[in-house]
């Protein structure tokens, strides 16, 4: 019986992380890489075209630039395109920032209700070491900033400008 009972555990857990890796996100893409001129926005479970219906649930995201350190965010115009929320940067960016908030709406999972917010940035630049914080908790209330200290990456997490100092995450990625 114990055998069985293990079992079962085993199982709801497998279920329940397969449950959650099947989630939607918005997927901020800024391209080309090198110097962008344009930010697509996707949803669905990774940073490329998923069902276009979708789009629609997450068309009244609010997408800035940021392109210096004493810069006022740019607000982006995105339009539906086959795949993407799209919306052009104008001049080719190096080194700006695309903040993402979208408040999604309130939902209902497991008998309980909840206002669901994203929150997601792009650096239009790859150097390690040019990322930096937004510091604009109007536009990205929750930012999680990365730090390469080789050999780790140092995550810092910050909500409405404060550290959010026991924030629990689950990071996914390459590698």
């Amino acid at each position: 019986m114990s055998l069985l009972r293990s079992s079962v555990a085993v199982l709801l857990f497998v279920a329940a992380t397969s449950a959650s890796a099947l989630a939607h996100f918005p997927w901020i893409v800024l391209t080309p890489e090198e110097r962008p001129t344009q930010v697509s926005v996707y949803f669905g479970e990774s940073a490329a075209p998923d069902d276009p219906e979708l789009l629609d649930k997450i068309a009244h995201s609010q997408v800035h630039l940021l392109t210096g350190f004493r810069s006022e965010p740019r607000k982006l115009e995105l339009t539906k395109s086959d795949d993407a929320l799209v919306a052009s940067l104008g001049d080719a960016v190096n080194g700006g920032t695309a903040v993402l908030n979208l408040e999604y709406g309130v939902i209902s999972r497991g008998g309980a209700s909840f206002l669901l917010q994203y929150c997601g940035k792009a650096y239009a630049s790859t150097l390690p070491g040019t990322w930096r914080a937004v510091d604009k908790a109007d536009l990205l209330p929750l930012e999680i900033t990365p730090r390469i200290d080789a050999p780790q990456v140092v995550l810092h997490v910050t909500w409405q400008g404060k550290p959010a100092a026991l924030a629990e995450m689950n990071v996914g990625g390459p590698g």
